[in-house]
């Protein structure tokens, strides 16, 4: 085993995708440690993915690996995946335990890019009754379900007074199910990016910032939508959600922020509501 450790962390990793799962537990206790870290883990080390695109179009994907804690300097190794994208549009709907959601409008594709491969979805059967109201293409989400280990992409198709919903769960073998139309009085523009995955749930900022969305992929419905922190009275040149250590986070930056200042509020579960609480600001 002290061999095996000083391996380098690459040859470490061809070893292991070489190998085949001889348990049925196996590829549930890799996801849980995954999920769960402990104490006694590697802690500083951040990786992700990114497709690069050049001259307009995507080139391919790197792998970066950023270890704060090395040997007291922090380091970024940069890896190239030999991965070309389904798509001549790729765009990088989301990512769930090391799968990501690869997308081209409603044209999905779900992906591992460690072993290179990816499953196509089928197309969604639209409801066609109001066409002549559609005017904008539909956009992907991905999510995870901890509870019933189910991975989940939903679709959304916009017309001028509603969106309809259609879910596809991976491995279930029912194809995609329209969850119907839903009616909401936020700008359709709400809709343009992919969901942020928390959690078990998805969450969209509305427009105009007075709603946070939530969609929840157990129950497989929209809950009760989420009211964002009192807001500055002066304008913001910029706002997002996204994931900050395991929460939903809401950042703004004003326009009268000076050297760039942005207000960051935590998303934390208090007496089983949601509700933002934390507050901090970053530079």
């Amino acid at each position: 085993m002290d061999c095996f450790r000083n391996l380098p962390e690459e040859i470490t990793l061809e070893i292991l995708t070489r190998l085949p799962s001889h348990h049925p537990l196996f590829s549930k206790m890799h996801l849980h440690r995954l999920n769960h870290p402990s104490a006694d883990d590697d802690s500083g080390k951040l990786g992700f993915l990114v497709l690069i695109y050049q001259n307009g179009a995507n080139e391919n994907f790197h792998y970066i690996e950023y270890d704060e804690n090395h040997e007291s300097t922090p380091t970024l190794r940069i890896t190239r995946i030999n991965l070309t994208p389904p798509f001549e549009d790729t765009t990088v709907m989301g990512s769930c335990n090391g799968l990501i959601c690869l997308a081209e409008g409603l044209s999905v594709c779900i992906c591992n890019p460690i072993v290179r491969e990816y499953v196509m979805l089928p197309e969604i059967s639209r409801d066609s009754c109001d066409d002549v109201e559609r005017y904008y293409d539909g956009k992907c989400s991905f999510g995870y379900v901890s509870s019933t280990n189910e991975y989940k992409v939903v679709g959304m198709y916009e017309s001028k007074t509603s969106v309809e919903v259609h879910i596809y769960t991976l491995g279930s073998g029912n194809g995609w199910r329209n969850l119907g139309k839903f009616t909401f009085k936020f700008d359709i523009y709400t809709w343009h990016v992919a969901g942020i995955f928390v959690n078990g749930a998805l969450y969209w900022l509305s427009d105009k910032l007075e709603k946070i969305i939530v969609f929840d992929l157990v129950e497989e419905k929209f809950s009760e939508h989420l009211s964002p922190p009192p807001l500055p009275e002066s304008d913001w040149w910029y706002d997002r959600i996204g994931v900050l250590d395991g929460f939903l986070f809401l950042a703004i930056c004003p326009h009268n922020g000076g050297d760039g200042f942005s207000d960051i509020w935590l998303l934390k579960d208090k007496n089983n509501s949601r509700d933002m609480k934390e507050r901090d600001e970053r530079q």
